[in-house]
């Protein structure tokens, strides 16, 4: 039985939901062109819920990998050099979470 869900990703085969597959097929041409895009909306927008089916429609061409900084300390953000560190380890930690090796 569906449910309606006010909290986190929403799943179509659990929660009524927009379908999603018009977007996602517009962000993946996007993707496909080589261009930049920016998701932001602000709460219950479907962000989350956007990118997660994203993540499924871009998986069969391409190397998906899902990296937050919301957990990052002020000091990560000092200079370049801090953030391109916290940016690198928060990809190593993507890779060793799908078991790639990245010595």
């Amino acid at each position: 039985m569906k449910k309606f869900n006010i909290t986190g990703t929403c799943f179509p085969n659990k929660h009524y939901m927009v379908d999603l597959t018009s977007r996602v097929a517009q962000i993946k041409a996007m993707v496909d062109d080589g261009a930049y895009f920016c998701i932001n909306r602000g709460r219950q927008f479907g962000k989350t819920t956007t990118l997660h089916a994203l993540k499924g429609g871009l998986a069969s061409d391409y190397e998906v990998y899902a990296i937050s900084f919301e957990g990052l300390d002020n000091a990560s953000y000092e200079t370049e050099r801090h953030l391109a560190y916290a940016m690198m380890r928060q990809f190593e930690f993507a890779a060793l979470m799908r078991g790639n090796n990245v010595s």
